[in-house]
């Protein structure tokens, strides 16, 4: 008998069986939801179960192939970081007034034609005639071979009558040393 015959017999049913067939139906109801109840809980179970595993499965996978991925990153990175190279710096030092002021009484004893005025860290040498030019060049050629740690740069240099004032030749010129600073890791792109 099907739950729908039962029902049928309970509704309409009657007399004493009336009664006993509605007990009966209620426990036969009871025991069948019961059961389905209990099915469902055992799958629900199961579900509650196997999502869980299912998502740490597939979080260890992702987590693993991330892992190489880093991994991999890192090793070129740190290839990378091997050929960075290591450039030491160079530094310009200025000439101390001693060491200048023994440059300038030198070159005052060999070239007395020629002006010399030394003045936050320029030399400034010039010539009252362009008849002097010869002792001129010389001048510039001792002063860069003067000192072997000095370096000479020539800021200004004008010769002729557009110079103005009473030296038709003139130079300002820049001399300091060169020191090796330590080396520092250039950022790479």
């Amino acid at each position: 008998m099907g739950i729908f015959t039962d029902l049928t017999d309970i509704i309409f049913g009657s007399g004493s069986n009336a009664r006993l067939e509605r007990m009966r139906f209620w426990n036969r109801f009871k025991r069948h939801t019961s059961e389905f109840l209990t099915l469902v809980a055992q799958g629900s179970m199961l579900t509650i179960a196997v999502v869980p595993l299912g998502v740490a499965l597939i979080l260890s996978i992702v987590i693993v192939v991330q892992s190489g991925t880093v991994e991999r990153a890192r090793v070129k990175l740190q290839a990378a970081e091997a050929l960075t190279p290591l450039v030491p710096s160079l530094v310009r030092l200025p000439i101390t007034d001693t060491e200048m002021s023994g440059f300038i009484d030198d070159v005052t004893a060999k070239y007395p034609v020629l002006t010399y005025g030394y003045e936050d860290g320029i030399l400034k040498v010039g010539a009252r005639s362009t008849d002097f030019y010869p002792t001129f060049e010389r001048f510039l050629a001792h002063a860069d071979m003067y000192h072997p740690d000095w370096r000479v740069k020539v800021v200004a240099f004008c010769a002729g009558r557009e110079c103005g004032g009473d030296a038709p030749l003139s130079v300002n010129l820049s001399i300091f040393k060169i020191a090796i600073a330590a080396p520092e890791v250039l950022e790479t792109k």
